[in-house]
């Protein structure tokens, strides 16, 4: 006679929640309907084993993105407004992208006034009729900084690119798939 796992769990539910009653208060074990491995998917599952830690063999682990959530709390009020979060949530949190606003501004800056300082010595060079030398080295020097800090620039802003489309995603689906032992602290990645 084959019994299927998920009546014998029913069984065990009605046998621990009633521990007074016996086979008189429950259905017989033999009027379970009989059903065979192949041909009920719940019979072929095994109950799982539950994750544990590595370290102290503990069961119980938090999914990080969970104990990040519960550390964060916003709140708002006539006068202010933000976010508070506990020091687990602040080195739990999920890895962030990159932004470009930072790095193009300062790049930026640095193309306006190698430019400014190039055109100044270029309208000098020009106007003036000796066309020394040395006004004319400072010339090449500053536009030749003025181009550099444009190729800075572009590469720069492609380095923030390729971290954000092939870096990030991994960061951010390791952090989704890390536990957290809630004994000994030790982070886990289970994929």
């Amino acid at each position: 006679m084959r019994i299927s796992v998920k009546n014998r769990a029913v069984a065990r539910v009605v046998e621990n929640t009633r521990p007074g009653l016996k086979c008189s208060s429950r259905r017989d074990m033999s009027d379970l309907p009989k059903t065979s491995a192949r041909g009920n998917a719940m019979a072929t599952s095994v109950a799982q084993q539950a994750y544990q830690c590595d370290q102290c063999g503990n069961p119980d682990i938090v999914a990080v993105p969970l104990l990040y959530q519960q550390g964060t709390r916003t709140f708002s009020g006539v006068f202010n407004r933000g976010v508070s979060q506990s020091v687990a949530a602040q080195t739990l949190s999920p890895p962030r992208t990159r932004r470009y606003a930072i790095r193009a501004f300062a790049w930026g800056m640095v193309v306006v006034l190698c430019l400014l300082w190039g055109c100044t010595a270029l309208r000098a060079f020009l106007l003036d009729g000796t066309h020394s030398a040395s006004l004319s080295s400072i010339t090449v020097v500053t536009l030749l900084l003025c181009m550099g800090a444009i190729i800075g620039m572009f590469r720069s802003m492609r380095k923030i690119y390729r971290y954000n489309q092939d870096i990030y995603p991994e960061l951010e689906a390791k952090w989704a798939h890390s536990f957290m032992c809630r004994r000994c602290g030790k982070l886990q990645s289970i994929i």
